[in-house]
């Protein structure tokens, strides 16, 4: 038996480890809910901001369609309407921008950030009301028939509109600034709480090592006991069986204690993976904040260049339209018309395509031969490529019906054949080419489109990236015309990638799922 003090001793380090256990194990949750804690309060602050960030960008579109009257009356000459248009397009824009005021007020932020942003919406209405006068005053020189004041009138509007668009953009800047604010203290905050893990892990190893201590001090006591019960047997037989019953139940609470412990450990495990899972949590919404970030960025940018394009657009379209009738069918100065209206046409399309680039959109799809698309889409594309840039067309001889948007598809075609022509240097040859080829699964089939070139290639490094949003290699570039064409792609069910050699080819392969024999008809080329 244990004597004296040594068995005061021993007897208590149990329930000190057991304790040590229990505050090791509340220690974690603890942690665990302070993280979940942190997440959640940075998930509310960034939509907030967020929201008002996009609230932000759509006063820049309504101060747009504010100031389209002003230039539209040039062109339609009926001042009424456009009053009307202008009046109603101001009422919506006085209407979002008291949302955005009420919305500062409400939600009380910081004194110094609060007046930046007060300020900043205060010069944004002011410029407003500026520009909203001098549109009035190019009504009223239009109905006195002064053109000349009427366009001195159109470029004080059009001034004070850029000092609209500045100051706007000059929130949505600070609105990020706040945001990144945000996410710095909510990540340092983490970071901080993260510490405590390896606080968490040394207790971990503490106890096991004590309890590794504590059965070896065991065991050592039970090998002298059973020593000591050999030399006395003959006078201590009685006493033998009560210590080996005494021993069985000892090492039966040892067995309970080690899976309890073990128990234990596996629960800090699973803690330590929800842990993980939380961290990947943020990671995933701040990546989402930014993918929202940039398609507001894209809206912004479609938004300016719909009010650039739009209107002299509309002028070549009508010019065309009303010369085209001056001339008789067969005429060649007729046919090159009816191709300006045709690509005037497909160009207001693109404009449409990029404003709808930031929103969600379904595709038109339509069953119809690839073949025959190609066909037309090449006889129309050589008119438009140098005539030292050679097209071949490769078709295979048995295509199945697909079920596309002709417009979409089109306008992605269009631009891989320019980007191919504009690598080579306006020297080399394009090729496209159909094909039908086995899917992942049993029976299935996709019809795969390729538009390959014999330019430099690009690089390993790059092929990762080039259908990244804004990501360009050209200095002139937008880094939007493949991410376009990857987001059209995907609308119809497809899938686009790149294959490439450096300093001999390139090939987009666009791979569409076949129609099946039952649902279509198959076109037998």
């Amino acid at each position: 038996m244990f004597r004296g003090s040594s068995r005061f001793k021993w007897h208590h380090i149990y329930y000190i480890l057991a304790a040590f256990d229990v505050a090791t194990i509340s220690f974690s949750l603890y942690l665990h809910h302070r993280i979940l804690d942190i997440y959640e309060q940075s998930v509310v602050v960034n939509q907030e901001w967020a929201e008002r960030n996009g609230r932000y960008g759509e006063l820049a579109q309504l101060a747009a369609l504010v100031n389209a009257p002003g230039n539209d009356v040039f062109a339609s000459r009926d001042v009424n309407r456009e009053s009307a248009r202008l009046e109603e397009s101001l009422r919506v824009f006085e209407a979002a921008l008291l949302e955005v005021r009420n919305d500062l007020n409400d939600h009380r932020v910081e004194n110094v950030i609060e007046a930046a942003l007060m300020t900043t919406v205060d010069g944004v209405e002011a410029g407003m009301h500026r520009m909203v006068t001098a549109s009035k005053q190019i009504f009223a020189a239009i109905e006195a028939g002064d053109t000349e004041v009427a366009g001195t009138h159109m470029a004080e509007m059009d001034r004070h509109y850029g000092q609209v668009r500045v100051g706007l953009d000059v929130l949505q800047g600070e609105v990020r600034v706040i945001q990144e604010k945000n996410f710095e203290l909510q990540t340092a905050a983490a970071t901080d709480v993260g510490r405590y893990e390896y606080l968490i892990a040394g207790f971990i190893v503490f106890i096991v090592g004590a309890v590794t201590l504590y059965g070896h001090k065991l065991a050592r006591k039970l090998q002298s006991h059973q020593t000591e019960r050999e030399r006395l047997h003959s006078e201590l037989e009685a006493a033998e069986s009560l210590t080996r019953r005494y021993n069985e139940e000892l090492q039966s609470t040892v067995r309970e204690q080690t899976e309890g412990l073990r128990v234990a450990l596996e629960k800090q495990s699973e803690l330590a993976r929800k842990n993980a899972d939380a961290y990947e949590i943020i990671r995933r919404t701040q990546q989402e904040l930014l993918r929202k970030e940039r398609l507001a960025a894209v809206g912004e940018l479609a938004a300016a260049v719909a009010h650039g394009i739009r209107n002299p657009l509309a002028s070549i379209r009508a010019a065309a339209e009303v010369g085209r009738e001056d001339w008789e069918e067969d005429s060649t100065v007729r046919e090159t018309l009816d191709d300006i209206v045709t690509e005037v046409i497909r160009l207001e399309g693109r404009v449409r395509t990029v404003l709808d680039f930031s929103h969600p959109f379904e595709p038109d799809l339509s069953l119809g031969d690839v073949n025959d698309f190609l066909e037309d889409f090449a006889e129309g594309i050589r008119k438009r490529i140098r005539q030292s840039v050679r097209l071949d067309v490769v078709l295979a001889p048995s295509i199945p019906s697909l079920r596309f948007d002709r417009a979409h598809l089109h306008e992605i075609i269009e631009a891989l054949v320019i980007n191919a022509a504009e690598a080579m240097n306006g020297d080399g040859t394009v090729t496209i080419q159909s094909s039908i080829e086995p899917a992942n699964g049993a029976g299935f089939q996709e019809i795969v489109i390729s538009v390959a070139d014999t330019g430099p290639g690009i690089e390993a490094d790059r092929i990762g990236q080039i259908f990244d949003l804004f990501y360009t290699s050209k200095p002139s570039g937008t880094g939007i015309g493949l991410a376009m064409a990857k987001r059209l792609v995907e609308s119809q069910g497809g899938r686009i990638h790149v294959v490439s050699e450096p300093g001999e080819s390139t090939a987009f392969r666009l791979c569409f799922p076949a129609v099946p024999a039952s649902t279509g008809d198959s076109t037998q080329r």
